[in-house]
């Protein structure tokens, strides 16, 4: 018995290096930037605006559910065909990320929502908002073709999820009425390629 008890101990120290030793603590999870847990829907708006003003890519896409569509101006999507063919949230976030990393020389943006009227419907499996938005967004980057200046309307879709988390499902976008104005799924459409 004395030398099972051996050998099941040289096994188990054989297994590990130092069998006393603590373990490294996990990084902590830090949330940059300014950010509302989205407990609420209109945190979602705070949210996706912060997020665009901070320039940081993991808040705004945490606006986004994983559902999540973008449908663009009509005249977008003539000038662009194919381009918003299928936008997720994949897409959204990728070329987001191009937009907040696309070389900027002072790496200046700056969204307002503006203007918000917000219809709220309550339904058994979940609650949700419509958000429409006067937007006003101005982007310094070094991408010749891409406008600095959108303007425009959207519509947000926001439901709450599992666990009373609010995200928003789907983005139409609207250009402003005056006639050299440019939208936001144009830069968009700039930055995907278009």
């Amino acid at each position: 018995m004395k030398s099972v008890t051996l050998i099941l101990l040289a096994l188990l120290l054989c297994g590990c290096e130092n069998p006393f030793a603590t373990r490294s603590a996990d990084p902590p999870s830090i949330r940059r930037g300014t950010w509302e847990d989205p407990t609420f829907y209109d945190a979602v708006l705070r949210n996706l605006e912060n997020s665009y003003n901070e320039q940081i890519i993991d808040n705004f896409t945490d606006c986004l559910s994983e559902n999540f569509r973008f449908f663009p101006d009509p005249e977008d999507n003539a000038q662009y065909p194919g381009i918003f063919d299928d936008w997720g949230r994949e897409e959204e976030s990728d070329v987001t990320h191009s937009i907040f990393t696309s070389g900027t020389t002072t790496g200046f943006i700056e969204l307002a929502l503006v203007d918000t009227t917000m219809e709220v419907y309550f339904y058994p499996s979940g609650d949700s908002v419509k958000a429409e938005v006067i937007y006003d967004l101005t982007v310094e980057q070094e991408k010749v073709s891409a406008p600095r200046h959108m303007a425009g309307r959207a519509i947000f879709f926001i439901f709450e999820g599992t666990g009373g988390i609010w995200t928003m499902s789907r983005w139409e976008d609207s250009k402003a009425d005056f006639s050299d104005s440019c939208s936001w799924g144009e830069l968009k459409a700039v930055f995907a390629g278009g």
